[in-house]
């Protein structure tokens, strides 16, 4: 099995030290130079939206995930093209925009905080007030 990680930080490090043990070779991408995973995966040092990365990375991989929420949803798409991307890239769409995750939370029936939608000072202003 063959792992690929957008984002070779802290957590893309323990999840390929996770997947030592289990036989999983594990690919990471990421932009910097001096990522935590380099010392315990394969390192592309790429930016995300690097088209030939992203190829590389699609073709050395039999699923890829990634390892912070931060990582262009549309780069994870790119790569359904090449190989399963879990979770999805519109759950990574939705987890990069907090108020989008909060509304999809209450529309699945799990419980949240109260919360508004702030765009403005009017928002913010009329949040404190109610």
């Amino acid at each position: 099995m063959k792992l690929g990680i957008l984002g070779g930080g802290q957590l893309g490090r323990m999840l390929a030290l996770a997947a030592q043990p289990l036989g999983i070779q594990v690919t990471v991408i990421d932009p910097n130079a001096d990522t935590p995973a380099r010392v315990v995966a394969r390192h592309i040092h790429a930016e995300y939206d690097d088209s030939q990365a992203l190829a590389e990375l699609g073709t050395q991989s039999d699923v890829v995930t990634f390892e912070f929420e931060n990582v262009p949803d549309v780069v994870a798409q790119k790569l359904l093209d090449r190989c399963p991307v879990y979770p999805s890239p519109e759950a990574l769409r939705v987890a990069q925009d907090r108020f989008l995750e909060k509304s999809t939370f209450r529309e699945l029936g799990i419980a949240t905080a109260d919360f508004v939608r702030i765009d403005s000072q009017e928002d913010v202003e009329k949040a404190f007030a109610e």
